[in-house]
């Protein structure tokens, strides 16, 4: 593995406004370009797109497959990070102790700006201010998670639905 997985160093960072499929040949040149790097991509939304394009299309062969942690051992792994009320705040808490105990070292200042206008509100949700953004800190802690947990289905097995 590259010095990035090591050490927690951020190496790369992509960010903007693609089409799916741009941004699944993106992802997987950039993974091809780190010796086949895994790639954690979020199943929300428009990220089955992305999934699906790096899955089928692609043939990317490093993709992150979730296993809830609650679960471990009675469930089958699922293609993509869900970001949802369980996962989040997981996702929130460890990148904010990898950040406080230098266990991660981000490079990026658009990062860094983003994690100081990241609050929770009053009603307990994680997320930008209002007219912030948050995207790069859930990337980010989802590259953390990904890196944490390193799960990685080699099949050709197909997920249920794909």
């Amino acid at each position: 593995m590259g010095a990035g997985r090591r050490v927690g160093e951020q190496v790369a960072e992509l960010h903007g406004g693609w089409r799916r499929t741009s941004s699944a040949n993106l992802l997987d040149a950039v993974g091809r370009l780190y010796n086949l790097a895994l790639l954690g991509v979020e199943r929300n939304n428009h990220g089955h797109s992305t999934l699906n394009t790096l899955r089928n299309v692609c043939r990317y062969p490093r993709l992150y497959y979730h296993v809830d942690y609650d679960v471990v051992g009675k469930a089958k792994p699922v293609l993509g990070w869900p970001t949802d009320l369980k996962t989040k705040p997981l996702l929130v808490d460890d990148l904010r102790a990898a950040i406080a105990t230098r266990a991660t070292q981000p490079r990026s200042s658009a990062f860094i700006d983003e994690c100081m206008t990241f609050i929770t509100t009053d009603t307990g949700s994680q997320e930008a201010q209002e007219g912030k953004h948050d995207d790069r800190v859930i990337a980010y802690g989802i590259a953390w998670q990904v890196r944490k947990r390193g799960r990685h289905k080699a099949s050709a097995e197909r997920p249920a639905g794909w």
